[in-house]
């Protein structure tokens, strides 16, 4: 039992490792547009925490110091979240997903739907986007909330655990499109992941 837990700890140490340039980037304002795999045993939501305030400080904002709305309106604008779980509406079609944090992020009606119908193309969605969840493979679903995620553009994007619950297949293909949303996007894409292939 030990044995199992020093070889986590000694993973999630390289992996924290390998990514604390990139990190230390971050804090000076240089967002590296690539993903930033860690692969964190437990704890993930504390890793993802400190990684949000080096960001926010490298934008000028000291989180503590923000209120609740504020600190709303900072993950709202610089932040994208892809959820282990998806966290979809059942009510909602693939486009609806995507349109949501558009509208709250105060876009207009045709822009937000301008950028969803983008960012479901780019995950190759674009010929599902009236389906509801329930209609939708596990693959499908994860892509919707990457789109839902990617629509806002982000400068930091959190992807917890975004290939645990999909197939080996859906799962190389969520893989490729976050590594394109770093490249095309310029996104930092920080993936919280026993995933070796992210």
């Amino acid at each position: 039992m030990r044995q199992q837990a020093m070889k986590y700890a000694g993973a999630a140490l390289l992996a924290w490792t390998c990514a604390v340039p990139a990190v230390a980037a971050a804090a000076e304002g240089n967002f590296p547009a690539r993903p930033i795999t860690l692969v964190v045993p437990f704890a993930a939501g504390n890793v993802a925490d400190g990684i949000a305030r080096i960001v926010a400080n490298a934008l000028g904002e000291d989180l503590g110091k923000l209120g609740t709305r504020a600190l709303e309106k900072f993950r709202l604008r610089h932040t994208g979240f892809v959820f282990q779980g998806f966290n979809l509406f059942p009510a909602l079609t693939a486009i609806e997903q995507v349109q949501l944090p558009l509208g709250y992020m105060g876009l207009r009606s045709d822009e937000a739907l301008r950028r969803a119908q983008q960012a479901l193309d780019e995950v190759g969605l674009s010929h599902r986007s009236h389906m509801r969840p329930a209609e939708l493979s596990g693959g499908e679903k994860q892509r919707v909330a990457i789109a839902r995620a990617m629509a806002k553009a982000p400068q930091l994007l959190f992807a917890d655990e975004p290939t645990s619950a999909l197939d080996a297949e859906s799962g190389q293909r969520v893989i490729d499109i976050l590594h394109r949303a770093a490249r095309n996007h310029g996104t930092t894409v920080l993936c919280v992941s026993h995933d070796p292939r992210l």
